[in-house]
């Protein structure tokens, strides 16, 4: 039996009461209407219509939200904010034109803010670096020494252990020797790098930091575009032209036999900044223009040796950094002697052909972060008959022992032990046959 003439039969009814009560409601409405209008003096109001009364029924009004806290700000000059494009239009091509909205809530917020950053006591010296820097004033002997108090300010910035554990975490991250090199290299003594120096603002001076650590560090795309650079330009480049195509990754090339490109077999990780390689990671560095009105008017005026110095100042790094490459065992170690070659000859960074960015050619052992078990499973071991701490970090146990861990303590143990068998110079090459043994554990050769 077809339920279909019932269910049209009750939709209809239902309409017919819909409409019935909405007639209702518009003839109350109509009889308000006119007294209201017999009020007042007998002026005529339109009654509603019905889909206007029946407006109720279909719409239910919320209340209006209480509105927050206003804060006020108080303008350094008239404000005057323009609607559009159409404005534009409508003054013309000669009139005056007034910043975006946009433009002008961010100089309101930062005119709000600049007392925070002023009285802060442990800032964020990529902040500082962005928008720490209150008035461009460069005119006046007061505003240069703003400018160099500023500076000073953000080199006299230590690292803090925000920073430290991550770092640590970081090494921990990739300490696998299967899969990871890590190479840490120094600045040469009295060297600086000047990396990201025109990223800074206001302050024509800039640097590369992190934006979630706030410490310097180099990108791992301008490592590989220097050592490149490097070696495309060293007689390894003419006799292995394929094996440079392989390790860095070339364009399509139909010619040269790969017509989609090629990707680099070795990734190029970013550089931290090593925590304890220096006091600060920033330092003060000063660039003196003897040619200012020439520099500035790009050669139209002429240079003269009446002319000014102006000494100028800068944020450059120091200290020494880890470098991680990523791929095969074979690649990573060609791309570690390439990179060692290119960072020790060619610098990077700015003004390099000035001595800045160049690092010294000796890489220096990563020190690992200290793990509490590995501290902790040596002095157990110790008192065993006849056994020393480097013993037992040597042998056999410790490594049984670790192999019983999971997950990130086992990580991090791993680095320690690693970082400790390097400084006694074990890991490439172990002495003895239980730290030949204990070696194969670690790398899983067991």
């Amino acid at each position: 039996m077809s339920t279909h003439k019932p269910k049209k039969r009750a939709q209809q009814r239902g309409r017919l009461n819909y409409e019935k009560q909405a007639r209702k409601q518009a003839k109350q409405a109509a009889g308000a209407a006119a007294g209201s209008a017999g009020a007042q003096g007998g002026k005529t109001v339109a009654a509603a219509s019905p889909a206007a009364a029946a407006a109720p029924l279909r719409r239910r009004t919320e209340p209006a939200p209480e509105p927050g806290p206003v804060v006020m700000l108080e303008p350094l000059a008239p404000i005057i904010v323009r609607s559009g494009r159409p404005f534009d239009f409508q003054a013309g091509a000669d009139a005056a034109r007034f910043p975006p909205p946009s433009t002008l809530a961010g100089e309101l917020m930062r005119t709000a803010l600049r007392s925070h950053y002023r009285d802060a006591q442990d800032a964020h010296p990529g902040l500082l670096i962005q928008r720490g820097y209150e008035r461009d004033d460069r005119e006046t002997e007061a505003g240069r020494q703003a400018k160099t108090a500023h500076l000073r300010r953000i080199c006299d910035i230590p690292p803090g252990s925000f920073y430290t554990n991550a770092y640590q975490r970081w090494q921990a991250a990739t300490a696998n020797d299967l899969r990871f090199t890590q190479v840490q290299l120094a600045l040469q003594p009295q060297t600086r790098l000047f990396i990201g120096l025109s990223g800074g603002g206001m302050l024509e001076t800039g640097c590369a930091v992190s934006h979630s650590y706030g410490m310097p560090y180099i990108p791992g795309s301008s490592l590989k575009g220097v050592v490149r650079a490097h070696v495309r330009q060293s007689p390894f480049a003419e006799q292995h032209a394929a094996v440079v195509d392989e390790l860095f990754g070339a364009a399509a090339d139909a010619e040269r036999g790969h017509a989609e490109g090629l990707a680099g077999l070795v990734v190029f990780h970013d550089a931290w900044w090593v925590p304890g390689s220096a006091e600060t990671a920033f330092a003060e560095e000063i660039v003196t223009s003897h040619h200012l009105d020439y520099y500035g008017s790009e050669g139209a005026v002429d240079a003269s040796d009446c002319d000014s110095p102006v000494p100028n100042a800068q944020i450059a790094v120091r200290g020494g950094f880890l470098f991680v490459l990523e791929g095969a065992p074979a690649w990573r170690e060609l791309a570690a002697k390439m990179l060692l070659a290119a960072l020790s000859k060619r610098g990077i960074g700015a003004k390099t052909r000035s001595g800045y960015g160049l690092f010294d050619p000796e890489p220096k052992v990563p020190a690992a972060a200290i793990c509490e078990w590995v501290d902790d499973t040596i002095a157990a071991l110790v008192p065993k008959p006849h056994n020393t701490k480097q013993e037992a970090l040597l042998g056999r146990r410790l490594a049984e022992r670790w192999a019983a861990l999971e997950g990130d303590l086992k990580a991090a143990a791993l680095a320690d032990i690693r970082g400790r068998w390097q400084a006694l110079e074990q890991w490439d090459t172990p002495a003895g046959k239980g730290a030949r043994a204990a070696k194969k554990i670690y790398t899983g050769e067991a």
